[in-house]
């Protein structure tokens, strides 16, 4: 740009001032705009900690419930159990927006193992129920399912140990 015979540049012709009203304004904004999203992040962690603290007492409660049923195998602690398991997974799929989806993976893992062993302990009640009334089952059999769901147990009792570190790190340390 050429002004009375000098050369200018454009910086030079609109002016500091100017400049610093522009550049002030475009950080205005993006400050604005950081403290927006962090509001929304702090907005978002506010309600992560209460559903996962309510959902750890549902998890817990749900170990505790197949603990009684390995411990003493009858229809009162199955139906127990199945109730609870059932309860937990209705949680955690209401909740689903506010639980990570690493956290989403793991629960969905946990409960068909849940599952599996609900069905082995069903199988087992009524084997054990059909070995009384015939005599027909034999005991290696009841043995062997006894094993399966000694496995199935130790798998669940890891996972559950997983996931109350992952909960504990996601409430001390929240990811987006």
């Amino acid at each position: 740009m050429e002004i009375r015979g000098e050369t200018m540049n454009w910086i030079e012709f609109i002016g500091p001032s100017v400049m610093g009203a522009i550049s002030g304004g475009i950080v205005s904004y993006f400050l604005a705009k950081y403290k927006y999203q962090q509001l929304d992040l702090t907005r978002y962690i506010d309600s992560q900690f209460p559903i996962y603290r309510k959902l750890w007492g549902n998890i817990y409660s749900l170990k505790l419930s197949a603990d009684i049923l390995w411990d003493k195998a009858n229809k009162k602690n199955l139906r127990s159990f199945s109730k609870q398991l059932e309860e937990t997974e209705k949680k955690v799929n209401n909740n689903m927006i506010f639980i990570e989806r690493k956290h989403v993976i793991e629960l969905k893992n946990m409960f068909k193992e849940f599952w599996g062993f609900k069905i082995k302990k069903d199988s087992l009640l009524e084997m054990r129920k059909q070995q009384e009334k015939y005599n027909e089952i034999k005991d290696e059999e009841v043995e062997a399912l006894i094993n399966r769901n000694g496995n199935i147990k130790s798998s669940y009792d890891k996972l559950i140990k997983v996931l109350a570190n992952s909960f504990r790190n996601q409430i001390k340390y929240p990811r987006l």
